[in-house]
């Protein structure tokens, strides 16, 4: 922008979107999202208060039932946060990494598995009928407003497979904004945002792009694979760890009037990583390509029937190929050279209608998903392998009722989920022999019910029960490549929980929140080995997970503090030998987190502080990881009425040394300098 001319189109811009606005439609005021004060001005304006109902399809989250809470992403002081590292700061959630530095990374949400766990986008089901599981680090940040995390219980229209769900909501395209950010950290880690929106006439647009990218070659304490004996122990470098990521987001949401409004949105994602295998025995060629493409249509209607009927329906599509190559056999599952390509296409109509003198919400959805497997290996030849399908049905209603001066609210809801699961006959991977045709239909109907009672002075009570499930993936039903058999019938692994708790909201941005939740887990999936090269799933582990949850938030001039915490108590209860009573791997018992803020003047100061305490990395309680103390801390200073904005950052500031899956180290102490401009 040396020549200033980016800067003078973009006003242009602006000023012919906001000449064409007014012959067009009145002046939308900006959402609180994109609110930004002036130091100079003050203005004053009266206070407005709103009888009417909010919309039943859209109701925020502190007027639900359920334990559930929203993270803003402009609400991370680090410029270099990621959105993996916005939800291992959360409450109730556990960031299982494996490596760290965009390495798969699995989410937890009160103890589940990563399975069991639903990541949508704007909507859009991000989990695969194949494996079942999102990786974290390949959620967007750039384009993101905030993230929504449910624990527990979840809106009708989310499918909740056992453990939660979590949603990314993009920005949205209010005014004429712009945004650039780049920065620059240990290990040649390099990354770059941008993002833009322009409004005109009843168009309003969106866009956003990221890279990012690093070597990956930080020195860690390898033990050589001998974990009791610390003789042999060395530090190294990690190689085969550098990685590139691409990602662009686009959207329009166009305003029909009285018929509602249509929203576009598309998200791109390219990655390009090594795979470097685990600490002692590391990988030197083993490669993983990743690209994925999620495309969304959404129509909202206006409300209806004098604002008692809301109505909308979303067609969605999402592609994802997985190109994986180790011709070296380093990863120690034989050589492979994989290309797989998964499918899935669906449309999901809601609505909700809302009447009668006890402020009835009836709300009703549909949703008809396809998704299709398509595998293929290049070792020792060429070949395609059989195509795996899956077609699923939900639909339900949600019931809500607001007596009582609307300070009590009580939900119930009922889904009916339906998958028909198809495995072709043939071979099922590259020189196998054939097996038969297979197909199945499971059913499953889930339920929840919950109640909401306002006490006064800001403190809330919530108490809700539901029963959930999670469908076998295709690869545990029907197997892959021949390390893994397949098992057409599995069962649906079934939970049942309940929570109950108070929340507290007061001035100067004060909240708390206290909560214990309990889940009995059963039917649960495990893969047991039954040849020396192979394993098979089997319905045979049983699960209780029960915990404590407490977070708080307290401003005071220009401090801000912020603390959460969990204790959770995880126990097998399969009857398993070696497992039955033992601690569920990978679930810490305790972990809190605490961040401290002092915004003055233009300078802004952080300190965080995140704790997870030693826990198991296997069934059998043999191989205990160390507990984990990370530090980080940070000074933003502004100029240009915080147009500009130059941080310096350190992660991680005791270096701590640390796995989080056996094998698998984290990096040590990062540093990391970033720029941020907004116009």
């Amino acid at each position: 922008m040396a020549d200033g001319t980016p800067g003078r189109l973009l006003v242009l811009l602006c000023l012919l979107g906001a000449t064409s606005s007014r012959a067009h439609a009145a002046v939308v005021p900006p959402p609180p999202d994109s609110l930004r004060a002036d130091r100079d001005t003050v203005y004053k304006v009266p206070g407005v208060t709103v009888e009417d109902h909010r919309p039943a399809l859209a109701r925020d989250l502190s007027l639900r039932t359920g334990f559930a809470a929203s993270y803003r992403m402009e609400d991370a002081p680090s410029p270099t946060v990621t959105a993996a590292e916005v939800l291992s700061e959360a409450v109730g959630v556990h960031l299982r990494q494996f490596g760290g530095l965009n390495a798969y990374s699995g989410l937890s949400v009160r103890g589940s598995e990563a399975t069991q766990v639903a990541v949508y986008l704007d909507g859009v089901p991000l989990n695969q009928a194949q494996y079942g599981v999102v990786s974290a680090s390949d959620l967007p940040a750039a384009a993101l407003a905030r993230i929504e995390v449910y624990r527990g219980t979840a809106p009708l229209a989310f499918g909740n497979p056992g453990g939660g769900v979590i949603n990314l909501v993009t920005r949205e395209g209010w005014g004429c904004e712009a945004a650039t950010r780049f920065s620059y950290g240990s290990w040649d880690t390099r990354r770059a945002q941008g993002w833009g929106s322009w409004a005109r006439g009843p168009a309003r647009l969106f866009g956003a792009y990221e890279f990012r990218g690093s070597r990956g070659d930080f020195a860690f304490l390898d033990d050589n694979g001998t974990r009791k004996n610390t003789a042999d122990d060395e530090w190294t470098t990690r190689f085969n760890n550098a990685f590139t990521s691409n990602e662009g987001t686009g959207k329009v949401d166009w305003s029909l009037g009285k018929g509602g409004h249509a929203t576009l949105t598309a998200d791109v994602l390219h990655k390009d990583t090594g795979m470097p295998g685990i600490s002692s025995y590391q990988s030197d060629h083993a490669h993983l390509w990743t690209d994925r493409g999620v495309g969304s249509a959404l129509w909202r209607s206006a409300p209806w029937l004098g604002r008692a009927l809301e109505m909308s329906a979303q067609v969605y599509g999402v592609s994802q190929r997985d190109r994986l190559r180790d011709r070296e056999g380093d990863l120690g599952a034989g050589r492979q050279d994989t290309d797989d390509h998964t499918y899935a296409w669906g449309a999901r109509p809601l609505a909700a209608l809302t009447a009668g003198p006890l402020r009835q919400s009836l709300e009703m959805m549909f949703e008809a998903r396809r998704e299709e497997y398509h595998p293929s290996a290049q070792l020792p030849k060429p070949r395609e392998g059989p195509m795996s399908t899956r077609d699923f049905v939900a639909y339900g209603a949600e019931e809500r009722l607001e007596p009582w001066a609307k300070r009590l609210a009580l939900v119930g809801s009922v889904r009916r989920e339906s998958s028909f699961d198809d495995f072709p006959a043939g071979p099922p991977y590259p020189n196998a022999l054939p097996r038969p045709a297979v197909s199945r239909t499971t059913r499953f109907t889930p339920w929840s019910a919950g109640a909401r009672l306002a006490l006064g002075a800001g403190i809330v009570a919530r108490a809700n029960a539901s029963t959930r499930h999670r469908m076998p993936s295709l690869f545990e039903l029907f197997g892959d490549r021949g390390a893994v058999l397949g098992n057409p019938g599995l069962r649906p692994e079934q939970l049942e929980g309940w929570d109950a708790g108070l929340t507290w909201s007061g001035a100067r941005g004060a909240s708390a929140e206290a909560s214990f939740y309990r889940t009995d887990a059963r039917d649960l999936i495990v893969f047991i080995q039954n040849s020396q090269f192979t394993s098979v799933a089997q319905n045979i582990s049983a699960a209780r997970l029960q915990g404590v949850e407490v977070s708080g938030a307290y401003a005071w001039r220009w401090l801000t503090a912020s603390a959460n915490g969990t204790w959770q108590d995880t126990h097998d209860e399969s009857g398993v030998p070696f497992w039955n009573g033992r601690e569920l791997p990978g679930r810490p018992p305790y972990e809190a987190f605490a961040r401290l803020e002092a915004n003055r003047g233009p300078a802004r100061l952080f300190y965080e502080f995140q704790f997870t305490s030693a826990n198991f990395l296997d069934r059998a309680n043999l191989a205990p990881v160390a507990p984990r103390r990370l530090h980080n801390a940070g000074v933003t200073w502004a100029w240009a009425r915080d147009r500009l904005r130059l941080t310096a950052e350190a992660k991680n500031l005791g270096d701590d040394t640390v796995q989080d899956f056996a094998g698998y180290p984290l990096p040590g102490r990062a540093l990391a300098l970033s720029a941020d401009l907004r116009l």
